[in-house]
């Protein structure tokens, strides 16, 4: 039986860095498109600047959504968003990850999907484990969870676009783990990730251009994998390539969403998390302790 079974809706909480945002203009490949049961906690309009008070559930997947770029652009460069996260989407139609990701979810599954979205540009894991990308979830979500039908109290989903930033501005890989450790518990202790249930993807960094051949040795997202005994894993992004230096080059926004989606229909597995202490390295797995010489 399918994890999704039986379900009336599927929660997806999105967030992360400027990858996120699929804020390049393109239009996707198929164009633009309105997917009926498809729905992202955004303004009414799109429109920026926008009050929280006016966030609500909408079908806002606007064909003409790519006019607003300049207002994308004037706001985010210079406005309230320059360091606040971005609740919901600007561009409007599926060409973003997490629009993308919950538009495969609903196609794959026939289940109304709901996508709550937050994004900053080039925030590290330290911005959302206690800066204003964590407060802007704390203040917002509970009321996106509690009007999706059923008022669900967790996230089926959750996917994210981090540790790109981490390597670029030298961010220690143990650091970058201990911020996503406290991300990890703070999502818990507010009961939206529901550890063996919950399921995480990250959106893989890029392994080719100025990014993966400068900092090809950060392993930060391996050594959260490694280390997380949850359902976790990430997207291949072998091939991808960057427009500016900064974002995925189209089609790469629509291949990642594609696969972050099959992955969750599919259902993450279990990580078996491994620990080194003292020269023996230790596994869990489930229930299960396991204990090997280094």
């Amino acid at each position: 039986m399918a994890w999704y079974t039986g379900k009336t809706a599927l929660s997806v909480l999105a967030w992360g860095d400027s990858n996120m945002f699929g804020s390049g203009g393109f239009t996707p490949p198929g164009g633009q498109v309105t997917t009926t049961g498809l729905w992202c906690y955004a303004s009414a309009t799109g429109q920026v600047p926008y009050t929280e008070a006016n966030l609500g559930w909408r079908n806002a997947l606007d064909p003409n959504g790519t006019n607003r770029l300049p207002e994308y652009n004037s706001y985010f460069n210079d406005g309230p968003y320059a360091t606040a996260s971005y609740i919901g989407q600007v561009l409007g139609g599926n060409g973003n990850p997490a629009m993308g990701c919950g538009q495969v979810l609903k196609e794959g599954t026939t289940i109304d999907t709901y996508v709550y979205h937050s994004a900053a540009g080039g925030t590290t894991a330290a911005y959302w484990q206690s800066g204003n990308g964590w407060t802007t979830l704390e203040r917002t979500v509970p009321a996106a969870l509690a009007s999706i039908p059923g008022a669900p109290t967790a996230f089926d989903c959750i996917l994210a676009s981090i540790g790109g930033n981490d390597a670029i501005q030298g961010v220690p890989q143990e650091t970058f783990v201990t911020n996503m450790k406290a991300i990890r518990s703070q999502m818990i202790a507010e009961g939206w990730w529901v550890p063996g249930v919950t399921q995480f993807v990250i959106l893989d960094m890029p392994r080719s251009g100025y990014f993966w051949d400068n900092f090809g040795t950060w392993q930060g997202v391996e050594l959260v994998r490694a280390r997380f005994n949850d359902r976790i894993n990430r997207t291949n992004a072998t091939g991808y390539e960057f427009a500016d230096g900064i974002h995925y080059l189209p089609p790469y926004y629509t291949n990642a969403a594609e696969q972050a989606g099959d992955m969750f229909i599919a259902q993450v597995p279990k990580q078996k998390a491994t620990f080194t202490i003292g020269g023996v390295r230790l596994s869990l797995g489930g229930e299960k302790l396991r204990v090997n010489s280094a």
